[in-house]
């Protein structure tokens, strides 16, 4: 029996021209039988899924989410496992781990990055696009789950979004308060003209232990003190907040 479902699925994966909506139903139904038949085997489903897909990678975007149908309490093995069957698959993980709307778009982000770091940049901007109304949260799960460079990382996503700056700085801080220099002096190294609001938001983002730090960077980008120290107020400094230690 085991042989058959094999070569049906070989069949099927290996004709993609007939693939109208007929050959996509019968090979949705019989990988779905296989993946099940592994999983009754004492098979766990994250090496059902990685076996499937180290064959037909270009599979994935029927494989992952009649996995996650099938088994969406392990969503979490089945992400990691679909990734290391194929990295340079990643986004197409995470795509078909989103449309699938069984997986915590912030959990499927997390779980990718973690797995494949790599490619974290392509990660996000995925994610981004598919949910652009919460880009403040994907960047803060984003930055916690990223072991490479955080700022790079805060760099990166704003040059793809220019327009949502001001709101990734507020999920990278968010994500890592003690960076938030750090994270000033990349945003205003990118967008020299958006200053005063940069200071603004980073203010108003973050503990007044963090105000004066927040004003030098900016006066070492360029922007005039005084500036600088009107927009901080603006955002929610105290007069006390921006004296010079």
């Amino acid at each position: 029996m085991r042989v058959l479902v094999v070569l049906a699925i070989l069949a099927l994966l290996s004709y993609p021209a007939l693939g109208q909506s007929f050959i996509k139903d019968k090979q949705k139904r019989i990988i779905a039988g296989f993946i099940a038949q592994q999983v009754k085997m004492n098979h766990s489903i994250g090496r059902a899924v990685n076996a499937m897909l180290r064959r037909y990678p270009e599979r994935v975007d029927i494989v992952v989410p009649i996995a996650l149908e099938l088994y969406p309490d392990k969503y979490n093995q089945i992400i990691t496992s679909a990734i290391q069957a194929e990295p340079a698959l990643s986004c197409d993980v995470i795509t078909a781990a989103i449309n699938s709307k069984l997986v915590p778009i912030e959990e499927a982000i997390a779980i990718a990055i973690e797995t494949e770091p790599a490619y974290t940049k392509e990660i996000i901007e995925v994610a981004i696009k598919a949910n652009p109304e919460n880009i403040q949260e994907i960047v803060r799960i984003a930055i916690k789950a990223d072991p490479l460079d955080k700022t790079e990382m805060v760099e990166n996503t704003m040059t793809m979004f220019p327009k949502q700056m001001l709101t990734i700085l507020i999920g990278a801080i968010d994500a890592i308060p003690s960076k938030v220099s750090s994270f000033v002096n990349s945003a205003l190294s990118l967008f020299p003209d958006d200053a005063e609001q940069v200071v603004f938001t980073a203010v108003n983002s973050s503990q007044s232990t963090h105000t004066r730090n927040i004003i030098d960077v900016a006066v070492q980008n360029g922007l005039k003190e005084s500036d600088a120290i009107n927009a901080a107020l603006a955002g929610g400094a105290k007069p006390e907040d921006i004296v010079k230690r």
